[in-house]
């Protein structure tokens, strides 16, 4: 079964009156089971979900995010340093992406129960 973990931070506005939650880090890990290697539908669909939101994050969106592949299965972790929330403009792209595929992520678990699961710490 393949684990998204999905972290979450309180960071507050300039002001301190109003604070929001954002997904700082996710973590990804295990083969999702539903066939073998290499025909894995949900594996390949939590893969491709994955390098799309990455490539956004650090190719389009220019953030300085620490992003780690290791290992085989492939264990995947990626954490968005809080500067990245700092400016409006840009955390406001960052924040919709990262709950776009927190969203994708729930509607395959839903979808694909044995297969997927997702914690949002």
């Amino acid at each position: 079964m393949t684990h998204v973990k999905l972290k979450r931070e309180i960071f507050s506005d300039e002001s301190g009156k109003s604070s929001k939650s954002v997904i700082t880090q996710i973590e990804i890990k295990n083969h999702a089971g539903y066939d073998e290697s290499g025909y894995d539908i949900v594996c390949a669909a939590v893969s491709s979900a994955a390098e799309l939101m990455m490539n956004t994050l650090t190719e389009n969106f220019k953030c300085e995010c620490d992003i780690k592949i290791v290992g085989e299965p492939p264990e995947i972790i990626i954490k968005i340093p809080g500067s990245e929330f700092a400016e409006e403009k840009k955390s406001f792209a960052v924040i919709g992406l990262l709950e776009s595929f927190a969203v994708h992520m729930k509607n395959m678990e839903r979808d694909y129960p044995k297969n997927l699961r997702v914690i949002v710490l």
